[in-house]
């Protein structure tokens, strides 16, 4: 993959396909088409379909989920979006997440860890870039 720097996916009539889910290309493109299709303006279609950056180096892994993760939040506050984004079968962490026995304590705890503590963690990484940067 020929690495280019981002620009904004919606741009008038042009829209520039890139990743806003980490390495998930298909995924990505169906977010995009499906927010082309449900947002009016480009500035909230924007927001919604950040780009994360192509991993190039091997300290990039930091980069990609701080930004994977933001995206993940942001996705997480709109219900419409938070709804389709459940329901695309090209999303296989929702699907996990979603068909997560409900019954089993030991998943369900997992999943309540990593909602609980995914602000600590972007925290901690973006203080672990700034030291490395």
């Amino acid at each position: 993959v020929e690495f280019r720097p981002a620009v904004p996916v919606f741009d008038g009539d042009r829209i520039t396909l890139q990743m806003h889910r980490v390495c998930q290309p298909a995924f990505s493109a169906a977010l995009a088409a499906h927010v082309e299709a449900a947002y009016e303006s480009d500035a909230d279609k924007n927001r919604i379909c950040t780009v994360i950056p192509l991993p190039n180096f091997d300290v990039d892994w930091m980069e990609v989920t701080i930004a994977n993760m933001t995206n993940q939040y942001n996705w997480s506050r709109d219900k419409e979006l938070r709804a389709w984004i459940t329901n695309c079968r090209l999303d296989g962490f929702g699907a996990i997440v979603r068909d997560a026995d409900k019954n089993d304590a030991g998943k369900q705890e997992i999943l309540t860890r990593l909602r609980d503590n995914a602000f600590m963690a972007v925290a901690n990484l973006q203080k672990l870039r700034a030291e490395i940067a």
